[in-house]
């Protein structure tokens, strides 16, 4: 009987690293799907700024437009100036281009402003490309290490599936039906005893169950969660 407690806590042992290894294949790919739902954010935060930055450059675009314009008429206000005929009309285009110098101050001040505004986005912008740039390499990366890695999972699961045909050839049918009944509702199947309790579901198990485990004739289950038992000590070599 002890031995067939050590080819189950064997088995446990396979199935407890197959169960790692499954986790790993699940979580490696969720890993590089976080990547790319990064990378994918950033990407929509840079197509807003290049938005923003062209919206901006636009309305530059158009207050430069209108400054060329404005400064435009002033030259024919002054060649006007230069052939008027009479005060009146000499006053009447001195109001009209000191109306239009004020304008042009207007725009080349909003000029500059926006001049800033595009030099400031244009920074953003670059900054957030080489951002996802970086993203996009570690994602590169990442992708290169884990198909390496699941490779190798899948690898060792096929011999750890070999080795696991092995293992259960050697244990009681009835030992691996009740084992393997166990571990597809509660993991791990086989828990330690240890001061009358079961580390398994830490409940208390009656003492002469416990004193039973000793001598390990025949297979002994927690009242409260069946789990097969065994005390450390009549297992060790």
């Amino acid at each position: 009987m002890i031995n067939q407690i050590k080819q189950l806590l064997a088995l446990q042992q396979h199935d407890l690293r197959q169960q790692e290894l499954e986790k790993e294949l699940v979580r490696l790919p969720e890993e590089l799907a976080g990547l790319r739902q990064d990378i994918i954010e950033l990407e929509g935060f840079l197509k807003k700024e290049i938005e923003n930055l062209d919206e901006v450059e636009s309305w530059k675009r158009t207050h430069e437009e209108t400054l060329a314009e404005e400064e435009d008429r002033i030259q024919k206000r002054m060649q006007a100036i230069d052939q008027v005929q009479s005060a009146k009309e000499y006053v009447a285009l001195q109001k009209d281009l000191d109306s239009i110098r004020k304008r042009v101050r207007d725009h080349e001040t909003e000029v500059l402003s926006l001049m800033e505004s595009v030099e400031k986005r244009r920074a953003e912008v670059d900054k957030r490309q080489a951002e996802i740039a970086d993203f996009q390499k570690v994602l590169k990366q990442r992708e290169e290490i884990f198909s390496k890695k699941v490779e190798e999972i899948n690898s060792e699961l096929k011999l750890l599936l070999v080795d696991r045909a092995k293992l259960v050839s050697t244990i009681d049918k009835v030992w691996f039906r009740k084992y393997d009944f166990l571990a597809k509702r509660r993991f791990p199947p086989v828990a330690k005893a240890e001061n009358n309790n079961c580390l398994g579901c830490n409940m208390g198990i009656p003492p002469q169950m416990f004193n039973q485990l000793y001598d390990m004739k025949e297979m002994m289950q927690c009242p409260h969660c069946t789990r097969i038992l065994y005390i450390e000590g009549t297992v060790v070599s």
